[in-house]
């Protein structure tokens, strides 16, 4: 592997340009073909025809994009921690679930079976309607 992480062995100077603009790119294909000056079709007749590049360019794809995710939970970060509600919330339901933070149905009936506490809930509807 060179300094950008790409593993050069038998790939081309071309394709080694390719790969690391993918990255820059974040794994889109189109707009790192316009800026290497290759087509779309050529792209995918060397991810057909070379399976060392094809593996690199997938293995370029999913980095650059935990990447923006990593970004993406940065940026999360610092909103929560400036107070924004909205990221707070979307935090907790998220990845605060395994602390609890989860929205469900809160259910007395814990000891019913799935089809008996059904029949419950179908009977208590029933005498809603009954009472109206």
């Amino acid at each position: 592997m060179d300094e950008e992480g790409v593993n050069v062995t038998n790939i081309t100077p071309l394709k080694k340009e390719f790969l690391s603009k993918l990255f820059e790119h974040v794994g889109n294909v189109t707009k790192t073909c316009e800026s290497t000056g290759i087509s779309r079709m050529t792209y995918y007749r060397w991810k057909s025809e070379d399976t060392e590049f094809s593996a690199e360019a997938d293995k370029v794809k999913e980095a650059a994009r935990q990447s923006i995710v990593d970004d993406a939970e940065d940026g999360l970060r610092s909103k929560v921690l400036k107070g924004d509600i909205t990221a707070i919330i979307f935090t907790l339901k998220t990845i605060g679930k395994e602390r609890g933070y989860v929205e469900r149905v809160e259910t007395e009936n814990y000891n019913m079976t799935p089809v008996e506490f059904a029949e419950q809930v179908i009977e208590n509807e029933r005498k809603k309607r009954t009472i109206r």
